[in-house]
């Protein structure tokens, strides 16, 4: 076994993420990934300014910044385009990409031969000296530690800690990228039961989302671009647009989930979780894949703090990222449930208490959340 050899299962963005903070930390990393070949799944994402904190420790700011496009959060507005809450001018500018530049970003910086494609991890054992997880064709891999970052649907979770059922947040998301320039403020509009999101991406295109209240399990039958065209029937401009520009084959659907956050370390011996596969949020905040970061950089950096006891370097991981997630994961859903009211006089009582929540309080939770500094673990003044 290779001295200070890591595992890492899944090529997502956390575990590429992992990947390089380990190897930037002196580990040798083999990413073990189910999938073929490289694919990122989904359309765009904001990377606020605690995830290009951590991009920036984990070497790749400046990159995806040549990908992306800075962006600032407008106004909050109702179906009618009337102004719920006006733009935070204090708010840190953020960087929006799309979700596959991103990946191509991360998996450039992983070390060359580090990813190991259709290599699907059934199960995994671990000794006091490391940890051997055996692949579907019945090899047998070994490393001193195995980080498990195969997203939502976690096998290797369920290996941990049995089944557990997901928690569905009661709505629906479509996802879809559009040629049609925003100019450079993001925004959203909240209507009784539906939301829908403008993002501004690079050369003159966006990044869409709508959300719906529904039952989970839902299916488009006439597509899903003509699906949004009947639920965001006379929102304000350019809604409507924006959704006409769609190739409907490129409109995704998805239920949204997340778990409760775990009350027993995230890990077990030389075994730990990073990303959805630990804590995987609803995307309301837009923090999934900057918590996933996050994570992968404050793992690099207690290993290299203690790098001759792994399995207590993992627990102070786990013990110094679980406070945090788990105030991202519940903020998430209270602000999915705020958003999510469905009866006009829910909408109505949820509008009046936007309109006058103070800038000050507002700041101040904006704060909590982009305002931390994985580097020093604290929020910034």
């Amino acid at each position: 076994m290779t001295r200070r050899s890591a595992l890492v299962v899944g090529a997502g963005i956390g575990g590429l993420s992992a990947a390089i903070a380990l190897a930037n930390s002196g580990w040798t990393v083999r990413v073990l990934e189910r999938r073929a070949r490289s694919v990122a799944t989904g359309a765009g994402l904001t990377l606020a300014a605690n995830a290009m904190r951590a991009l920036g420790e984990l070497g790749v700011a400046a990159a995806v910044r040549k990908v992306g496009t800075p962006f600032t959060l407008g106004a909050l507005r109702r179906a009618d385009g009337r102004v719920l809450m006006d733009a935070d001018a204090s708010m840190p500018q953020g960087v929006a990409v799309r979700r596959s530049d991103l990946h191509d970003v991360l998996q450039d910086a992983v070390p060359p031969g580090s990813v190991t494609w259709s290599a699907s991890v059934d199960a995994f054992e671990t000794t006091p000296e490391g940890v051997s997880v055996r692949l579907g064709d019945g090899r047998t891999i070994e490393g001193e530690l195995l980080v498990v970052a195969d997203g939502l649907r976690s096998r290797l979770r369920r290996r941990m800690y049995g089944s557990e059922p997901l928690r569905y947040a009661g709505s629906t998301v479509w996802r879809a990228l559009v040629p049609f320039d925003v100019g450079s403020l993001s925004s959203e509009t909240w209507g009784c039961g539906r939301r829908f999101g403008i993002v501004p991406l690079r050369d003159g295109w966006a990044y869409v989302f709508a959300v719906e209240v529904t039952p989970s399990g839902g299916r488009d039958a006439e597509g899903g671009r003509r699906a949004l065209i009947k639920r965001f029937a006379g929102w304000h401009d350019p809604i409507a647009e924006l959704i006409h520009a769609a190739d409907d084959d490129a409109v995704m659907r998805d239920d949204l989930y997340d778990r409760p956050p775990l009350r027993t370390p995230w890990g077990q011996g030389r075994v730990t979780m990073l990303g959805d596969a630990a804590h995987p949020t609803t995307p309301n905040l837009g923090q999934g894949a900057a918590q996933a970061m996050e994570s992968a950089v404050m793992l690099g950096r207690v290993l290299q703090e203690r790098p001759d006891d792994v399995v207590l370097a993992l627990r102070r991981y786990e013990a110094m990222r679980a406070p945090r997630t788990a105030m991202i994961t519940r903020t998430s859903a209270r602000f999915g449930w705020l958003a999510q009211r469905s009866s006009p006089v829910a909408c109505a009582l949820r509008d009046a208490l936007l309109q006058r929540t103070p800038s000050p309080w507002r700041e101040r939770q904006l704060a909590a959340i982009l305002g931390y500094d994985v580097t020093t673990d604290r929020i910034r003044p």
